[in-house]
């Protein structure tokens, strides 16, 4: 069944209760199964097995499960399960890239294509990070302005940027006609619309901001932006004056990403799921290990999982980790105009269409960001519904409602490139996204593939994660930092909260004697209990009573309410304690 089969057949599931609505932590949101004892010997490593085998696994005798999947997502994310084996020998390969999602296989294609023997290694499944929560935007636009850009990184990088943008839409595009790659690509116009006052929860400009940005898009190349009348009618938000980004791409973001796989391993690569990364031996030789016991020996090894599984505070440090939002609503097809629509507030939103069926679109609406381990004063959800219906008033009802995880770098730009504290070691990353990850994701994988074949690319230097940190970027940091901060400060600070008296389903973070204790009380009363600290760089996590996670404040890592690491840079669980 595709997206829009499910959506319809949801249809009006949510419609009444979106603030009270429980999302309950289950010990899979996908299928359970397991491994054959015969260790997939029908297939070559890393080949993908038939669908007639159901991938090599049975249903009933659960051994990997898939924890982290979106319950509600406009990609069905829940529904992916395990298709490649998990690694069962050790090997040797060329390069290691870590994390299937869009910019690990954006890499490693351009890798095998380009002759190297890749293999990637992925804990979960394909797409089962914030490749499988995004709304897949593919943008022509800086969603931090060019005319930001500019006044930080000058006129010549902020040309490079623009071009990178638009050649990872025109990739996407012919990736998927030439390897024959059904995901519903397609070109559709951007419009950047002034906020209505009151719709911003920081304070910023709204129609001044258009004027610059068109100034620095021509000058830029853009030359075919412009600034258009949308005319105030319903069908286009009731907003009028607008900048237009012509040849956008929209697509089914885990359709492609189920395609580049296959291409990846046609092409030579091999993928292997269920492999989780432990560390890097960097001796005379590099070598891989996982928790499977097996490693992988290699001459590059390439971090492609939205934040590095490392503790290099040389990246960390330049990035803030964000939560942002979506809903998706019922929209009948001749009461809106297709295309994408992203407004000047501050978080802002961003607007897309989907099929659903053949009279109705599914209305993909993003945005009220946060950073990632503080709890919002407002119901995310409710907020985007309201905006929602006072710009598109033929709306109908809420179907589905799912969050994911944006990298803020301080400077604006991507991390794209070798590991700035390990330059005399083959280790490289694709990181910091800047909520543009479809786009991102695949100027990465196209950037370090290239840096690895030796080619010459000419927008290497531009998102290199060693380039100097302009002052601008400096400060910024400081400012977010200050949640960092007093996360850190939770470390010798006492708190008050004892877990005692807690909600079925509910979590906190307590005090328990001396230790800081991460408590989960299941649906029957049973009580859960882990150590606080975040196995990464100690920070302390904060209970996320809307996606019933322990997140880190600190660097953006999430554990569910088994304790189990779901989102990096954090690679080992929360350690269980006696509580």
């Amino acid at each position: 069944m595709n997206s829009s089969q499910v959506m319809h057949a949801r249809s009006g599931a949510f419609s009444t209760r979106l603030s009270s609505r429980p999302r309950t932590c289950r010990q899979s949101r996908g299928r359970t199964f397991t491994a054959r004892p015969v260790a997939f010997k029908d297939a070559p490593q890393g080949a993908p097995r038939k669908s007639s085998d159901s991938y090599g696994f049975k249903d009933g005798e659960p051994e990997f499960t898939v924890p982290g999947l979106a319950a509600e997502s406009a990609w069905n994310q829940k529904s992916m399960t395990q298709k490649y084996p998990p690694l069962a020998e050790n090997i040797v390969a060329d390069v290691v890239v870590i994390g299937a999602g869009i910019a690990g296989l954006t890499c490693a294609y351009q890798l095998a294509k380009g002759g190297k023997d890749v293999v990637v290694l992925e804990s979960r499944v394909r797409g089962g990070g914030q490749t499988g929560r995004t709304t897949a935007h593919i943008m022509a636009w800086l969603d931090d302005y060019f005319y930001e850009c500019e006044k930080m990184h000058g006129f010549e990088k902020t040309k490079l940027v623009g071009e990178s943008m638009q050649e990872a839409i025109n990739y996407i595009e012919n990736v998927s006609k030439e390897e024959g790659i059904d995901c519903k690509f397609q070109r559709v116009d951007g419009y950047l619309v002034p906020h209505v006052p009151g719709e911003s929860q920081m304070p910023t400009t709204s129609a001044s901001s258009l004027d610059l940005e068109l100034d620095v898009a021509k000058r830029i190349g853009l030359t075919d932006v412009e600034m258009v009348d949308l005319g105030g009618g319903p069908e286009v938000g009731k907003y009028k004056q607008a900048l237009r980004f012509p040849g956008c791409g929209e697509f089914h973001p885990l359709m492609y990403l189920e395609g580049l796989a296959e291409a990846v391993v046609k092409h030579g690569g091999k993928i292997y799921e269920g492999t989780k990364y432990v560390h890097t031996e960097d001796k005379e030789d590099i070598k891989v290990e996982t928790d499977r016991g097996f490693s992988v020996k290699c001459n590059y090894v390439v971090h492609a999982t939205d934040s590095p599984i490392n503790k290099n505070l040389a990246v960390h440090a330049r990035q803030m980790a964000y939560r942002s939002y979506a809903v998706g609503l019922k929209m009948p097809k001749d009461k809106m105009k297709r295309a994408m629509y992203w407004d000047t507030a501050e978080p802002y939103h961003y607007v897309r269409l989907d099929e659903m069926d053949d009279d109705n679109y599914l209305l993909i609406v993003g945005g009220e960001d946060h950073q990632t381990g503080t709890e919002p004063s407002y119901n995310p959800y409710e907020k985007l519904v309201d905006y929602t219906k006072a710009h598109w008033p033929d709306v109908q009802e809420a179907l589905l409602m799912w969050n994911g995880q944006v990298l803020e770098p301080g400077d604006l730009l991507h991390l794209h490139g070798k590991d700035p504290l390990n330059l005399d070691k083959e280790t490289y990353i694709i990181t910091g996204d800047s909520g543009q990850g479809m786009t991102g994701g695949t100027i990465g994988g196209i950037v370090v593939a290239d840096l690895l074949l030796g080619r010459n690319n000419p927008w290497s230097d531009v998102y290199s994660p060693s380039r100097i940190p302009p002052a601008q970027e400096l400060t910024e940091l400081a400012e977010e930092g200050l949640t960092t901060a007093a996360a850190y400060a939770e470390l010798v600070l006492p708190k008050f909260e004892t877990g005692k008296n807690m909600d079925p389903e509910s979590g906190a973070v307590v005090q328990h004697g001396t230790q800081k204790v991460a408590v989960y009380c299941d649906a029957s009363g049973n009580k859960h209990a882990y150590a606080a600290a975040c196995p990464h760089l100690g920070c302390i996590v904060h209970w996320n009573p809307i996606e019933k996670t322990f997140d880190c404040p600190c660097h953006g890592s999430h554990f569910d309410c088994k304790g189990r690491a779901i989102n990096g840079p954090a690679k080992d669980d929360l350690t269980p304690v006696e509580f």
